[in-house]
């Protein structure tokens, strides 16, 4: 997949540069990341593809300079310098148990497991290792969401944890 560059403010430009954060995702977004069960017993009722979750590696770029704009006040953030995000991995287990008997409800509205590899760097660092972090998102039935949520989720998670780590 093509590397994309995104320009994202991480603190008023009076006090830090931009930060640029480069995304690339390692997988065809088309490539099964698990099942989709539905229904109360969750029975089996398809596969979840990448592109259930990020529609393009474009869309990927856009949710974490998303994600990174409703941080600007975070200094952690800030100290970073530029930023490289790599989606490894995705798997999941779902289920979209409001489907309903007879095939009618929320089919969209998913609860289960899913857990995301990133790949991450900065150049904060003379050496630019890249740090692996592993997110996991669990949610039951009551708290059932789309997979545009869950994908939210796990980068607010995986900002969290490069914030984190900065400290």
């Amino acid at each position: 997949m093509a590397l994309a560059a995104t320009p994202c403010l991480a603190e008023p430009a009076m006090t830090a540069p931009p930060l640029t954060v480069t995304t690339s995702i390692a997988f065809p977004l088309n490539t099964v990341v698990g099942p989709v069960r539905a229904g109360l017993l969750c029975m089996p009722n398809g596969k979840l593809r990448g592109r259930d979750f990020l529609r393009s590696q474009r869309d990927f770029s856009l949710l974490i300079q998303r994600a990174l704009s409703e941080r600007q006040a975070d200094p952690s953030l800030a100290r970073l310098g530029d930023l490289q995000v790599d989606l490894q991995r995705m798997r999941v287990k779902l289920c979209a148990r409001s489907w309903g008997v007879f095939g009618t409800g929320d089919r969209k509205a998913l609860s289960g497991q899913a857990e995301f590899t990133f790949a991450w760097s900065s150049n904060r660092d003379s050496a630019a290792t890249k740090s692996i972090a592993r997110i996991i998102i669990e949610r039951n039935k009551d708290d059932a969401i789309p997979t545009e949520e869950i994908m939210e989720q796990a980068l607010n998670r995986l900002l969290d944890q490069i914030a984190q780590s900065s400290l």
